[in-house]
Formats: C-alpha cells, sequence, structure tokens
C-alpha cells in the first residue's frame, strides 16, 4: 500500500519532532519548524521530496516493486528519521539554551547520522541468514 507510506512516514517523523520539542520545552511553531528545515537546506529537502515520492511510485510496480520498493522505503525512511532526530535534538538544544542557531552544524548533524544510519542499516544485514546459513 504505498499511500499508506506517503502518510505514515512524516506523520510518525512529526510526531518525533514535536515529543523532541517537548522534551527541550521549545514550542514547535511554524516559525521554528520552518527555521530547522531551513537549516538542513534547500536542497535536502527536495532531494528527501524527490526519493520519498520515488519509493513511493516504485512499490506501484506489481510484486518486483512492492518487494523492493517497500525494503528500499523502509531502509531509507530509517535513516532519514533517525538524522532527522539528531539534528533535530542539535537544533532543540541550541534554542533552549539560547544559543545562535548554527545552520551549517545542524546540517552536518544530520548528514552525519545519516551516514550512520545507513551503516546501521548495513550491520543489520549480518544478523540476517537464509535457512539458517551465516551470510
Amino acid at each position: 500500500m504505498p499511500v499508506a507510506g506517503m502518510v505514515a512516514v512524516p506523520a510518525v517523523q512529526a510526531k518525533m519532532l514535536h515529543s523532541l520539542a517537548g522534551v527541550f520545552k521549545v514550542s514547535l511553531t511554524k516559525n521554528v519548524a520552518a527555521e530547522f528545515f531551513g537549516c538542513l537546506g534547500t536542497g535536502m529537502l527536495i532531494r528527501y521530496g524527490m526519493a520519498f515520492l520515488g519509493r513511493e511510485i516504485v512499490k506501484l510496480i506489481p510484486a518486483y516493486g512492492v518487494i523492493v520498493g517497500s525494503a528500499i522505503a523502509a531502509a531509507t525512511s530509517f535513516a532519514t528519521t533517525y538524522a532527522l532526530g539528531y539534528a533535530a535534538v542539535l537544533y532543540l538544544k541550541s534554542s533552549q539554551a539560547g544559543k545562535v542557531i548554527d545552520p551549517a552544524a545542524i546540517a552536518r548533524e544530520f548528514n552525519r547520522a545519516l551516514k550512520e544510519a545507513a551503516g546501521l542499516a548495513d550491520a543489520s544485514r549480518m544478523f540476517q541468514s537464509d535457512k539458517g546459513d551465516k551470510p
């Protein structure tokens, strides 16, 4: 169900950001959200949107698209959510402390966490096996 992912993933990510803002006692207004996403950069947001749409469209292909598209969507949704969380924590800590927000630092943290999440996804494969055989 491609449409489910198009709704569920952004909803989970929005809830995560809202919950993190609550932890740091920062009101998540439209302006705060716009500033946070602005720190990530327009290019990142466009890439994220295009990749998201691409993954969802691949799922519309019978059989192959559903299986492969769903696996790719799950891995990239995990990585993006993980990275958004880390970037949001840095942003919210700075905001809570009254520090000047450094957009470059927020973007670097997002990219660092995205790479880390990709590594975690790769590492999880070593725990999978086919018929009990080691990979």
